[in-house]
């Protein structure tokens, strides 16, 4: 027999976002984006946008902005990696001529890696770094940096999920954009 779920599995309380960003100077570019709907019980399908050139990147942005559309005002929680990535983002869309009117209002959002570092020691920040796609560098002799970094939605939900149950309800349920 086929199991049942539950309304409270089935609800997509997250719209997850990872993106490979290349930096050249103080151009960024989007090299890649997965975005993923995603609650505490599962994480539900995946999209993978890929651009290799300028001009495939306005397309990648004009996909994720309409699939951000479909989910604006649905009382969802954008989860992103860094407070960092969510600011490039906003500056492509911005600089995005294919998108007259960007906007990320309707979402609440989540910096997952802000509230690794914010929340747990560097022990646990280098435990984490063992989950696939998770990348840490420590170099605070050198450079006073910690540096994380997820490249997966799936990764980005497994970490989401693991601190949850540990961080301030009012941290996770992020702050209106």
């Amino acid at each position: 027999m086929d199991r049942l779920y539950g309304p409270d599995e089935l609800r997509r309380s997250w719209c997850l976002i990872t993106m490979k960003i290349d930096r050249t100077g103080q151009n960024s570019h989007i090299h890649s984006c997965e975005i993923a709907d995603g609650n505490q019980h599962q994480l539900f399908e995946t999209k993978t946008l890929t651009a290799e050139t300028l001009q495939e990147e306005s397309d990648l942005l004009q996909n994720l902005a309409e699939e951000l559309d479909n989910r604006r005002y649905d009382d969802m929680v954008l989860v992103t990696s860094t407070e960092e990535a969510l600011a490039t983002l906003r500056t492509q869309l911005l600089t995005c001529e294919a998108i007259p009117t960007p906007t990320l209002r309707g979402f609440r959002h989540v910096a997952v890696l802000d509230l690794l570092t914010a929340y747990f020691d560097d022990n646990w920040i280098q435990h984490f770094s063992e989950l696939p796609g998770i990348s840490y560098r420590d170099d605070t002799e050198q450079h006073c940096s910690t540096e994380v970094q997820c490249s997966s939605v799936d990764t980005l939900w497994e970490l989401r999920t693991a601190i949850g149950s540990l961080i301030p309800p009012k941290d996770l349920q992020g702050e209106p954009l």
